[in-house]
């Protein structure tokens, strides 16, 4: 009689899965971290001892504040985001598992407004820019151009004399953030100066010893005035 021993097998299986899947070792399935021990028949009968040595990566979440300035965007892997808001975006782990970024996503607003300025004229000699109207009240600085980029003044509101255009700057900082808004307004003058025109009068005589001057050719308005004055001839 010729008598064959054959030894046991063993196999250790080492290996990490992502949280939901399973490891089948003979006709049970491993979803949990852990050491286990297998005994199977192999194909000559005989035991086979399997080893596993399974960890189980559960998903990663991660929590992201971030702040931008209007007109600025923020990427979360290939998803780019440009409105304020909660946002949550799937990604992969480093082992290939799932990886979650809940974003919470914020917009540092502010705005430059200047009203609509009045026109120079010879009665106002200049008018004041007035950037009241840009916001967060309080909380943004001003800075004001001229055309040629030199800097006229940093409060709410600036006289000029010169027509032109002129740019407002407003920056709102918040910690390490600084966010810039602008705009610009076309300053126009009409220095036209009025007409002074007088009818030509009668001659003084003795049967006329007065006449009356006849100003109505002159130009006339709420903001003209008139004022006559005398050069006497002796």
């Amino acid at each position: 009689m010729n008598l064959t021993v054959i030894p046991r097998i063993f196999t250790t299986i080492d290996t990490t899965v992502c949280q939901g899947f399973g490891v089948m070792v003979g006709n049970t399935n491993y979803t949990v971290t852990g050491n286990y021990v297998d005994t199977l028949s192999a194909v000559t009968g005989c035991d086979s001892i399997v080893t596993l040595n399974m960890t189980v990566v559960a998903p990663v979440f991660t929590d992201v504040s971030a702040t931008i300035c209007p007109g600025e965007s923020f990427m979360v892997g290939d998803s780019v985001f440009t409105s304020p808001g909660a946002y949550q975006v799937l990604l992969r782990s480093s082992v290939n598992c799932d990886s979650f970024v809940n974003l919470q996503l914020s917009i540092l607003s502010v705005s430059a407004q200047i009203a609509a300025p009045n026109t120079i004229t010879c009665y106002n000699n200049g008018v004041t820019l007035n950037a009241g109207g840009s916001s967060p009240a309080g909380a943004i600085s001003y800075n004001w151009f001229d055309s040629s980029n030199n800097l006229l003044g940093a409060n709410a509101t600036l006289f000029v004399n010169t027509a032109g255009e002129y740019r407002l700057e407003v920056t709102r900082t918040q910690g390490p953030l600084s966010c810039l808004s602008s705009d610009t307004v076309v300053v126009a003058e009409d220095r036209v100066a009025p007409l002074a025109a007088i009818a030509l009068p009668d001659t003084i005589t003795c049967a006329l010893p007065e006449i009356n001057l006849d100003g109505t050719g002159s130009s006339q308005g709420i903001k003209i005035t008139y004022q006559w004055s005398a050069n006497r001839v002796t």
